[in-house]
């Protein structure tokens, strides 16, 4: 018996599978010379036959498992998902992103729906974000104005968000625009008066010895990049308010409109400063050339000698408006108390009237100018009306007016050439937490200037309607001062800021 192995190379990487050859009769039937041999298909020889592997062109397996052929079951973080379908490749604990990503866990403490993740309020199952009452209260909006009730100081009126000066319920809304609301106003369609007197809305209990014409003021605001909007309302009620208080006491002989120009500016120690914006030559007195006031003019004449410009220019400095001002509410009656001095932002803070500074003002406007020197109380060329009743005895400036004179009992001191050196209105200097007001030197003082004034009538005249502003206009650059020639005008001097010391 011979016995030999024949080696097959097959190309295709077949497999040859040898058979021994035998004498005689064996498996190979009737010639046993013959070798036979089975030769199996493995196209990615990786020793799996074709027929038998379940990736026959990828030698690295056999069984297409979780990533199919082609491509190897690796598990990164060996939680038994494939890096192929695993979308937390690195985290054992997702194999899905979700809301809150690979990296966080979808935990949903109040069972809401919502993952803490994305979920604002995530132990409130009522709300997934804070909105405007924060995660404990609902965002109710009881009167559907769009502001939640629980900053809505009239959550049941939708016409009002803030009580104001009327409450909830109630406008706030203000028909002849005189600076009182008309819940408070007795006479809410008359801008000259805010109770009937004698006479009654709509009549006047006082005429006046040029024919009681009415004496209006509109606003105009000095903002141009309109930094200072939130304070509109509140000026315009207290400048009109102390305006329309000294117009009370004056006369003019046909009606008159006195634009005045607010602008917000920056003074070194003065809470504000004003003054006519211009002047007209009235008289020669013999020493100097005497000019009035451009308010005071258009008052006593009825002639407006501005024309379409600004009449008179308040200006408030921004710091003390901003810390330091405090603006009644109700300026008509003034019976708000002024704020105590309080700690604000750790910062001992107290309060200064707004009226009593706008009313000071306002009587710059309409008189109390001086061109004097400050120091010596001389004057050149040119004087005011102000001046004209100045006189200088020891070195110090008094004004001699008749009719002050007699309200004083004497001649009346002055601090400098546009303030009073007495405890007035018309004093420099304004104290925190103090009202002033209108006193009756104040106003002796116009009239011996020259401005006519109001006189008692026992008959009840129909008053003239009044214009107010009522929608601020913001003008551009303030206008140059005019008529007023040296570093002693009203709108260069100091109104003195009382230190709390």
């Amino acid at each position: 018996m011979y016995r030999f192995r024949l080696a097959l190379i097959v190309p295709l990487a077949l497999v040859l599978v040898l058979l021994e050859a035998c004498n005689g009769t064996g498996a190979n039937g009737d010639n046993p010379n013959v070798l036979f041999s089975t030769l199996v298909e493995d196209a990615d020889g990786d020793g799996v036959g074709d027929e038998q592997d379940g990736c026959p062109d990828d030698a690295n397996k056999s069984e297409p498992g979780q990533c199919g052929c082609g491509e190897p079951d690796a598990d990164s973080d060996q939680d038994g998902v494939a890096n192929c379908i695993d979308e937390c490749p690195a985290n054992e604990l997702k194999t899905v992103a979700g809301e809150c990503g690979c990296s966080e866990a979808e935990d949903d403490s109040d069972e809401d729906g919502t993952p803490d993740c994305i979920d604002e309020c995530p132990n409130s199952a009522a709300k997934i974000e804070a909105g405007d009452c924060g995660c404990t209260v609902a965002d109710t909006d009881s009167d559907d104005d769009g502001t939640a009730d629980c900053v809505d100081g009239c959550p049941d009126d939708a016409a009002k968000t803030t009580p104001g000066i009327c409450g909830c319920g109630e406008s706030d809304a203000d028909e002849d625009a005189d600076g009182t609301p008309d819940c408070n106003d007795g006479c809410p369609s008359d801008a000259l008066k805010t109770a009937p007197g004698e006479c009654g809305c709509g009549f006047g209990d006082t005429t006046s010895n040029g024919g009681g014409a009415a004496i209006t003021f509109v606003i105009n605001f000095n903002d141009p990049d309109a930094e200072f909007t939130g304070y509109y309302e509140d000026i315009e009620r207290n400048l009109l308010q102390a305006s329309n208080d000294w117009a009370a006491l004056l006369s003019a002989p046909s009606p008159v409109s006195i634009e005045v120009q607010l602008s917000f500016i920056n003074h070194e120690v003065a809470a504000a400063t004003a003054a006519s914006m211009t002047s007209v030559f009235v008289r020669d007195n013999g020493d100097f050339l005497v000019f009035e006031q451009g308010v005071a003019a258009e008052i006593r004449t009825g002639i407006d000698p501005n024309g379409d410009t600004p009449d008179a220019q308040v200006n408030l400095d921004i710091d003390t408006m901003i810390n330091n001002y405090w603006f009644d509410p109700d300026p008509a009656t003034r019976s708000e108390p002024i704020p105590d001095c309080e700690f604000v932002g750790g910062q001992f803070t107290c309060f200064l009237d707004a009226y009593s500074i706008l009313a000071h003002e306002m009587g710059h406007a309409f008189a109390y100018n001086g061109l004097r020197d400050a120091d010596t109380g001389e004057i050149g060329e040119f004087g005011s009306t102000f001046d004209d009743q100045i006189n200088v005895i020891d070195g110090t400036m008094f004004f001699v007016g008749a009719e002050a004179v007699a309200v004083n009992g004497s001649n009346v001191p002055l601090a400098d050439p546009a303030h009073l050196n007495l405890a007035t209105l018309m004093n420099p200097i304004i104290d925190f937490g103090v009202r002033n007001s209108i006193s009756d030197l104040d106003t002796a003082i116009l009239d011996d200037v020259g401005i006519p004034m109001a006189v008692q009538s026992e008959e009840c005249t129909p008053s003239l309607p009044s214009v107010r502003s009522i929608h601020p206009m913001i003008l551009g650059p303030k206008p140059e001062p005019r008529g007023c020639w040296n570093k002693n005008c009203p709108h260069n001097l100091k109104a003195k800021l009382r230190s709390m010391n």
